[in-house]
């Protein structure tokens, strides 16, 4: 990359850091009075989630609003009417015939034979079939055979599930109309209620967050009017972490010496060493003790990494391995974590190089070459390791 290509990146870079600090200080909320602000928890989605619940169960005309909502569900007012005057149970974090998930908020309307599911997404995105396994569960399950099944995507911002088939069968619906529903049914009397002042609070959150969201929209667009050629030059930096772990995936797959690990992580990518797994066997090791992988990391830098994890065991045969491994290589880096030891860990790539940054079709590039030489150089450490627990006696 030319320097004058890296000087207009940084350009629209911190153009985009001042349209943000500028939206911060519009509609400043003021968070020394508001409670979610002074609990610290206006950014934790299971509180969103908790909240919805809680004004399910209190309020029938914040239900009936949801159940209308055209921006949502849009069920007629007589068939909404019908639901939240009989008997509804409100879950959370509902896990029955979901094979180990947990969905954040079923509605069951037992005597009209309907059920309203609802999954619930402030900053993060939905993770791997997260959305269909929901569905499958649901459809299949016995305690709703019969019932009328409905099914709802709720985001800052509206938007849709990423596959076509959670399209057909879920209802997206924003936070705006969330906003909208409470402003329609707050209180406007003088002396208000703990209910009244909390769910007051909470709409005050929610304009902080969708109004910062809108107005940010409309600022970057006038960004793109304003800076077209710069903005489009920067697109080709923009990680594709889908390509990425497909090139990953492609090399482990044609070596066969590897097993690729069918985990659901969209970032990163494990597999097992045949000999190793093998070796496992004839130790009477289980076979998965030990786990390499692939980091794809964008949440502090744009870089990608190699690490080689083992399990903790009851007998710390795996921790007096991972020791000696550090003595034996003079590595400092064996970290504990849950249930694993971070035997070795190395960064293969990084976004930036001298003359400035790696465009993403630069970045698949050297992930390519750094992996092919990882296994294909028998001094890399990914052998070292491998002819390390081959040799090592249990």
């Amino acid at each position: 990359m030319s320097n004058n290509t890296k000087n207009n990146f940084d350009e629209v870079k911190q153009v985009i850091e001042k349209l943000s600090n500028r939206q911060e200080k519009k509609d400043e909320l003021d968070k020394n009075s508001n409670i979610f602000c002074i609990l610290g928890i206006d950014d934790f989605e299971i509180r969103h989630s908790n909240f919805l619940a809680w004004i399910f169960r209190t309020n029938k005309k914040f239900l009936k609003a949801f159940l209308t909502c055209k921006d949502g569900l849009g069920i007629k007012e007589d068939n909404a009417e019908k639901l939240v005057n009989s008997d509804y149970i409100v879950d959370r974090e509902y896990k029955e015939d979901l094979h180990g998930r947990s969905v954040d908020i079923v509605i069951s309307f037992l005597k009209e034979k309907c059920v309203i599911v609802i999954e619930n997404k402030i900053y993060s995105g939905e993770g791997d079939k997260q959305l269909s396994d929901y569905y499958d569960g649901i459809e299949s399950s016995s305690k709703f055979e019969g019932f009328e099944r409905k099914y709802v995507y709720l985001t800052l911002n509206g938007q849709k599930p990423s596959s076509i088939d959670d399209n057909i069968h879920y209802k997206s619906m924003s936070y705006s109309s969330i906003l909208e529903i409470l402003e329609k049914i707050k209180t406007t009397k003088k002396n208000l209620s703990a209910q009244d002042i909390f769910v007051n609070n909470y709409i005050d959150i929610l304009k902080d967050k969708t109004v910062k969201v809108m107005n940010r929209v409309d600022d970057y667009f006038e960004l793109y009017i304003k800076h077209k050629d710069i903005v489009l030059e920067m697109v080709s930096y923009m990680p594709n972490l889908e390509k990425r772990v497909e090139i990953e995936k492609e090399i482990i797959n044609k070596n066969s010496d590897l097993v690729l690990k069918g985990n659901k992580s969209n970032t990163n990518v494990s597999f097992f060493n045949n000999n190793i797994c093998n070796f496992s066997i004839e130790n009477n090791l289980p076979k998965d003790w030990i786990e390499f992988g692939f980091l794809n990391d964008l949440s502090q830098s744009n870089q990608m990494g190699f690490c080689i994890t083992v399990s903790k065991d009851k007998e710390n045969k795996f921790d007096k391995l991972a020791q000696e491994f550090r003595k034996e290589f003079n590595r400092k880096d064996n970290s504990k974590n849950g249930n694993f030891i971070t035997l070795y860990s190395q960064q293969l790539v990084v976004s930036n190089k001298k003359n400035g940054y790696l465009t993403e079709e630069e970045f698949q590039n050297k992930i390519r070459e750094e992996i092919e030489k990882l296994f294909g150089d028998k001094n890399s450490a990914y052998h070292k390791v491998v002819n390390f627990i081959l040799n090592y006696r249990f």
